[in-house]
């Protein structure tokens, strides 16, 4: 691991507190209320945004392999910022989602097909997505399952897409 350095110094305070500063806040899209995950990674200590689903990976793949043979269709299950697993097709994990993916994610917003508004995937407009149903809570956007647009999608195939959803939102509940 290669941090990248900001020449910010900041201390602990009585409590071990340490400010993040806002310049940096903002570049993460980190906001208040915001879960953070804190590790070490020999000597650094490493704060990552909290991803609950990561601890579901199994469970989510098992969730895609159904969703997958049920519906014959290219799908994922995404983070709130990248690409989770994905069936159908090989994506990236590591590119950042597009902006409006992460905010209907956030918005906890379903997204259908419509020719007349597209949604890519990613901000360079690979990967068009028919469908997206997220996954969580508004107090608690977790992810969000996809159907790739590459046919028209029968409403048992968008039924099956908003059940895998729904299923992982009351796995994370659970938790």
């Amino acid at each position: 691991m290669n941090p990248k350095r900001s020449g910010i110094i900041r201390r602990f305070d009585m409590l071990g507190r340490i400010v993040v500063p806002k310049e940096i806040r903002q570049v993460l899209r980190l906001k208040e209320g915001d879960p953070m995950e804190i590790g070490i990674c020999g000597e650094s200590i490493v704060m990552e945004r909290y991803q609950p689903l990561l601890y579901l990976e199994d469970t989510c793949e098992k969730h895609l392999r159904v969703l997958a043979g049920n519906c014959s269709f290219a799908c994922a299950i995404l983070s709130t910022e990248h690409v989770l697993a994905s069936r159908g097709i090989t994506l990236p994990e590591a590119p950042c989602l597009a902006k409006r993916v992460r905010m209907l994610i956030e918005e906890q917003k379903t997204y259908l097909n419509d020719d007349a508004d597209p949604l890519y995937l990613f901000e360079d407009s690979r990967y068009r997505i028919h469908a997206l149903y997220p996954v969580g809570t508004k107090e608690q956007p977790s992810g969000a399952v996809i159907l790739l647009h590459y046919r028209n999608v029968s409403p048992e195939e968008l039924a099956c897409a908003r059940q895998t959803a729904d299923t992982l939102t009351i796995l994370l509940k659970e938790e």
